[in-house]
């Protein structure tokens, strides 16, 4: 029995071009006449004298034109698009993805799960509450599973800062240089932190400058400044870069959000109350509202 010759895909290929470069010429004898025609009559004089408003009625036509041209000669070339129920018919091959391991942190602290409230996204990462100080304690004695749990990750406990805002902290200050010349250097996170250290013996935990100073040709700054809870207080006046800086304590109030579900002061993800009214508290005025807003 003889073996079959192999097939000649270049000639495949070359009849494929052929019959697609006949399709493309016979639908430029069709479509060619008709453009030609349309391009003729846009660069005639009649056009150009039409006033402007014609003239954007004109254009608009002139663009469905042009579509619907190029619609068709598509259409001659390639084919025409399927229809619905080609597209029904035609079998989906779908992949098989593999179902994903339950790595929620809750699952992975297994009977330890109670300790850990809710997790909060928070700018440096996120946040893992707890529900009690006992709780957190419990919690910390968890690092090694939860950060093989995470992965690559630093995890620290919430540090207590003391913070105190300074005000009228010169911009500038007048120095010796290393050449013992009068020169005039600009306040930074490191002047300040060296200043107070050198006044008061303590060390600052974290230092930045206020986005609330006044404009920027003005001599003075604000700052707010950072110490661990238990410091030494500040004095309420500092005299340091040769200045009379006051210093006021900034208490940190709690961000209570409303909840969104019994309107009451506390955390919507653990309400477990029924939905009410905004208006009148009313859980039936709720699903009557409900009820036209799904009729009408």
């Amino acid at each position: 029995m003889a073996t079959p010759s192999p097939p000649n895909l270049s000639k495949t290929l070359s009849d494929k071009a052929s019959n697609l470069l006949n399709k493309v010429n016979d639908a430029q004898s069709i479509f060619n006449p008709v453009t030609q025609l349309l391009d003729t009559y846009l660069g005639s004089e009649e056009v150009r004298a039409l006033p402007p408003s014609s003239r954007k009625l004109l254009t608009s036509l002139c663009l469905e034109f042009k579509a619907t041209i190029e619609q068709h000669f598509d259409a001659f070339v390639t084919g025409p698009k399927p229809s619905y129920i080609q597209k029904a018919s035609t079998p989906i091959i779908a992949l098989t993805n593999k179902t994903p391991s339950d790595n929620r942190l809750f699952k992975v602290l297994g009977p330890n799960a109670s300790l850990l409230r809710e997790v909060q996204e928070v700018k440096t990462g996120f946040a893992l509450c707890t529900s009690s100080t006992a709780n957190l304690l419990a919690l910390e004695k968890q690092k090694a599973i939860i950060s093989s749990a995470i992965g690559d990750c630093k995890i620290e406990a919430q540090e207590k800062w003391t913070i105190y805002r300074l005000n009228y902290v010169p911009k500038k200050v007048i120095i010796f240089n290393d050449q013992f010349k009068i020169d005039s250097i600009l306040v930074t996170k490191d002047t300040i932190s060296d200043a107070i250290k050198e006044y008061s013996s303590q060390v600052l935990t974290h230092a930045i400058q206020s986005q609330t100073n006044p404009s920027p040709n003005e001599y003075y700054s604000t700052w707010i400044v950072s110490f661990k809870t238990g410091a030494k207080p500040l004095k309420k006046n500092l005299k340091i870069l040769g200045a009379n800086i006051s210093t006021s304590l900034l208490v940190q109030k709690p961000k209570i959000t409303q909840c969104n579900r019994c309107f009451q002061w506390h955390n919507a993800r653990t309400c477990l109350k029924s939905q009410i009214c905004r208006l009148c508290g009313s859980g039936k005025a709720y699903r009557e509202q409900s009820y036209y807003q799904l009729w009408y």
